[in-house]
């Protein structure tokens, strides 16, 4: 849209007291070729991701004989003492169960139970992932329920989740922020 305007302010006559048309026409007269170089360069991008993730897909999930492999990697981390902070084990074993379980479900997660996302509009969400957001049936609102019912009932703890992604990984830091300043 910004570019129409751009395009259309160039045309149209201007006051012969402005004196910085040509800068202006410099800066400004590039933004459609700007726009096109730049949907060029995203629709490729994307054409070419995809290319490369399906011919790297086998090598990046994880087969039967990795996830062993994953799961010692993890459990030599924890043995080591040092400095360096990592995810309650509680959760690793709920991440390590949603590989290895082909229906890739985390039972009870601490999503709606422990943490709460809170969005501007006053819903409430159990767990701020992109995949559970747009999925959900119902939208709990803070001026329209008791925040007993909600936070203490736990009106909106997911008890099994099949939505185990990418977001999960970095809740951990969420649920575990006093384990993290110690």
């Amino acid at each position: 849209m910004m570019v129409i305007i751009f395009i259309l302010v160039l045309k149209l006559p201007y006051p012969e007291a402005f004196e910085n048309y040509e800068a202006y026409n410099i800066v400004l007269g590039t933004t459609p070729r700007n726009l096109v170089a730049s949907l060029i360069g995203f629709l490729f991008g994307n054409f070419l991701n995809s290319i490369i993730l399906s011919k790297l897909y086998n090598q990046l999930v994880l087969g039967g004989n990795e996830y062993e492999k994953l799961s010692n990697i993890i459990k030599n981390l924890y043995k080591n003492e040092t400095n360096t902070k990592l995810p309650n084990k509680e959760y690793i074993k709920m991440m390590l169960d949603a590989i290895i379980h082909k229906e890739k479900v985390i039972y009870n997660c601490f999503a709606g139970d422990s943490l709460f996302f809170l969005t501007p509009d006053g819903a409430i969400h159990p767990c701020p992932s992109s995949k559970i957001i747009p999925n959900e049936k119902e939208t709990i609102k803070v001026h329209e329920n008791r925040l007993k019912d909600i936070f203490i009932n736990k009106k909106i703890k997911i008890k099994k989740c099949n939505k185990f992604s990418e977001d999960c990984v970095n809740m951990w830091q969420l649920m575990s922020f006093d384990e993290i300043l110690q």
